[in-house]
């Protein structure tokens, strides 16, 4: 295990604001209430719960991973393709929210309800923007919504107000850990 990434879950689970939360548990060793250092989830289902460990660990009740990169880009190097990674859905454009709750949904727009469909695997459930609850509408039911403010869009801040939290590092990221690709430094 890199010590990097030690260091991030560390970091991670330092940051405990409520306790220590008994329905919680490592998928891989059920340690109660935050991750192990040797979690690497290959599964969805196995990283949507490593997710649920993290982000009641920083204290919210949603977290959202939204397509976009830090530049706001709708297409993305692989590195920093977090919301394809967690949910298995490679259209362009989509939001995923994962909450404490366990549950576990993405919106996407017209372009993408049939690709969506057939990528997302159980916990996901597909939100159709235009003909289900949006985004904001349902983020309403949550006092504190997780997000990592550098892809985060001026829009979601107007639309989630004081409710939208700060995150770092991305809780995504820390899932993913070792196995990300890295970053590249080559000519364009």
């Amino acid at each position: 295990v890199s010590s990097t990434r030690v260091t991030v879950v560390r970091r991670a689970m330092s940051t405990v604001r409520f306790g220590v939360d008994e329905t919680v548990s490592c998928p891989c060793c059920y340690r109660v209430g935050s991750l192990c250092e040797s979690f690497m989830p290959e599964e969805t289902l196995a990283k949507v719960r490593g997710l649920r460990v993290l982000l009641v660990s920083h204290g919210v009740e949603a977290y959202i991973v939204p397509s976009g990169d830090s530049h706001a880009s709708e297409y993305v190097a692989q590195r920093d393709e977090r919301r394809a990674w967690l949910t298995g859905f490679t259209g362009s454009a989509g939001t995923a929210v994962v909450c404490a709750s366990g549950e576990a949904l993405l919106w996407t727009d017209g372009r993408y309800f049939e690709q969506a469909a057939k990528q997302l695997s159980a916990p996901w459930r597909l939100m159709r923007q235009n003909e289900d609850e949006d985004l904001a509408k349902y983020c309403e039911r949550f006092a504190r919504v997780g997000v990592d403010p550098s892809v985060a869009t001026l829009r979601l801040a107007d639309e989630l107000g004081s409710r939208l939290v700060p995150v770092r590092p991305n809780l995504v990221d820390t899932l993913w850990s070792r196995r990300r690709p890295p970053a590249r430094f080559e000519p364009i």
